[in-house]
């Protein structure tokens, strides 16, 4: 077991190594005469930068895992399964901020790159520090945890006091087991959509609604109602529990930042299922770098015509609802010119996955991750009403979208 000092010990010790990792990284990437950030000198400095944001969530992580501990010690509820977790998050965190933190298969940044060497040395000879990141016994932990939870599941009655998750979990259990379980193998090997049967049920359970304010037929739940529900629904078929994925974008891209016409729109039919969306970011020149996409949208009295290619696209085919990133002002280079657009289309078929005008496109094959397709999409003087411009303001594309990530990233995880 952990002590709570022992913890509070180790996030001080964490905080101030990425501080000075945070400084240093001001001191490479701002101008020396006006203390701004050079965009040069951080676009040079990537890999560091990029680092010092990775150093700064993992110490976020352990601060949340800390909490969450202190939440059940104080009301008697760290179990086993639950000081398992604990002691495995601190000791693999704190390795990767002591000894170097790996961003990619490709790519691991170390603290000598960070401006962190002799903290990071002074932590891994602390020995109350080594207690916790270097503990013999963890391998054993890891195996007796894992096994508890693969045999008894984990919910933890401190995070669910009204028992409305733990339902909902046993719910959707049984819905994967009767309606995923059976089929979702031979769908992988027929390479189809999931049947749109199977969608319908998954949106008859409210899964596209759970987040969605009650306001617009949503059910207005936490987000950790919403990670169960990805989880129970991935058990036995990773594409059907990221069905709710892009619902889930564009449900909060809308709730946050819709206009109220908007929101009266697109949001009962998103927490229904009627209306079925896809994200259309990704680029092939660009990738995720989503600042510097190029596909353009030009206003034309009361329309937008977009014209560009996309990439990667989730679900493209069988979605009503596009949530379009474009770039709207002309000469611009960063994400100030990028906008977001609620761009409806005809849903598509398997044949012809893309009916509408100004639209084209194909499959990209994969080897796993089926259910849902990705596609290449051609824009050609797409036509979309200027009155689904997100929020109603042009260049706010990119902080919106930014907003509402981190919701999708959590989805994605779990």
């Amino acid at each position: 077991m952990i002590t709570s000092e022992a913890r509070l010990y180790a996030l001080s010790q964490a905080e101030s190594l990425a501080a000075e990792a945070v400084d240093h990284l001001s001191q490479t990437v701002r101008n020396a005469e006006t203390g701004r950030v050079d965009p040069i000198a951080l676009e040079r400095a990537q890999h560091q930068a990029h680092g010092t944001a990775w150093l700064v969530s993992h110490v976020a992580g352990l601060t949340a895992l800390h909490d969450w501990a202190q939440r059940l010690e104080e009301t008697n509820s760290m179990g086993p399964v639950e000081a398992g977790i604990l002691r495995i998050g601190f000791a693999e965190y704190l390795n990767r901020i002591i000894h170097g933190l790996p961003m990619g298969q490709t790519e691991t940044v170390r603290p000598h790159e960070l401006g962190t060497s002799l903290h990071a040395m002074g932590m891994a000879t602390d020995p109350t520090l080594n207690a916790l990141f270097a503990d013999p016994d963890l391998p054993e932990i890891r195996m007796a945890t894992a096994l508890a939870m693969s045999e008894h599941g984990f919910s933890n009655p401190a995070d669910d006091p009204d028992g409305e998750i733990s339902m909902m979990r046993t719910q959707y259990q049984r819905f994967a087991e009767a309606e995923i379980a059976p089929f979702c193998h031979r769908w992988h090997l027929d390479d189809i959509l999931i049947p749109d049967e199977t969608v319908q049920k998954v949106a008859d359970l409210g899964t596209f609604a759970i987040t969605i304010p009650q306001a617009y037929d949503g059910l207005g739940l936490s987000k950790q109602a919403m990670v169960a529900v990805t989880e129970e629904l991935s058990s036995f078929h990773l594409p059907t529990g990221s069905l709710a994925t892009r619902p889930e974008i564009a449900g909060e891209l809308i709730s946050n930042s819709g206009t109220q016409d908007q929101k009266e729109r697109f949001l009962p039919g998103i927490a229904s299922g009627k209306i079925m969306t896809t994200a259309v970011f990704t680029e092939p020149d660009i990738g995720s770098d989503l600042a510097h996409l190029s596909t353009r949208a030009v206003r034309r009295g009361a329309v937008y015509q977009v014209s560009g290619a996309k990439t990667w696209i989730t679900h493209g085919g069988r979605s009503d609802l596009m949530t379009l990133l474009v770039r709207t002002q002309a000469g611009s280079q960063d994400h100030s010119g990028v906008s977001m657009l609620l761009a409806e289309k005809p849903r598509g078929t398997p044949a012809t996955p893309f009916p509408a005008p100004g639209m084209t496109g194909g499959e990209i094959r994969t080897l796993g991750y089926r259910g849902m397709k990705e596609y290449d999409i051609a824009f050609d003087r797409f036509d979309v009403p200027a009155h689904n411009l997100l929020g109603g303001e042009e260049g706010l594309g990119f902080r919106q979208l930014m907003a509402t990530f981190e919701s999708a990233r959590i989805q994605t995880a779990a």
